[in-house]
């Protein structure tokens, strides 16, 4: 897949997230990074990799060239954001990466988190991104927790937490907050 297709679809997923590409000429190696406008969130470096030898040659240079001394210590050096940087490595090489070789760079936790795209014709960017960058429910794995939260026992744990008592904050009020919100806090307030 052509470098120029990855970053297209690449703008696309992070603009779901309000995350936005910034190109920066103070990059020696890395192509751009993704950051929230208000620089607060995360930092998703990229670099593309052609081939498995460039890619193992250059991954530890490019990342201490461009994100420990330039983002971490220069250009964020004063901001908690240094912290969550990723460090987007996307494979388009024609050999296929080995399961030891994603996790020996992947467990190296040196600077940034590592995540490691293999890329082709085929491949789904964004599927594979829904499942590793923190961004999404599928990696925190909340869209399987839906499935075994019912609305009845989240009402409960909710009163339980606030206490909240169910005869005062029945599970009708309490379903539909944007509705309800002038009674619930009408109630919260007689109550306090």
């Amino acid at each position: 897949m052509e470098k120029s297709k990855i970053y297209e679809k690449l703008d696309g997923f992070f603009e779901k997230f309000m995350i936005h590409k910034k190109s920066d000429e103070k990059l020696k190696n890395i192509d751009c990074y993704y950051i929230d406008s208000e620089e607060k969130k995360y930092i998703f470096a990229c670099k593309v990799y052609h081939d498995k030898q460039s890619l193992f040659e250059n991954w530890e240079s490019d990342q201490d060239t461009d994100i420990a001394l330039y983002l971490q210590n220069d250009c964020f050096s004063k901001n908690d954001i240094r912290w969550d940087i990723y460090f987007l490595l996307i494979y388009v090489g024609q050999d296929n990466l080995t399961l030891e070789e994603f996790h020996n760079i992947e467990r190296d936790r040196f600077c940034c988190k590592k995540v490691v795209l293999s890329v082709s014709e085929n491949t789904k960017v964004e599927e594979a991104l829904n499942f590793k960058l923190p961004v999404t429910n599928n990696y925190y794995k909340l869209n399987k927790m839906e499935n075994y939260i019912t609305n009845e026992s989240f009402l409960e744990n909710l009163r339980k937490r606030a206490s909240l008592d169910k005869e005062d904050f029945p599970d009708n009020l309490l379903a539909d907050v944007g509705k309800n919100k002038i009674e619930i806090i009408e109630k919260l307030r007689v109550k306090l």
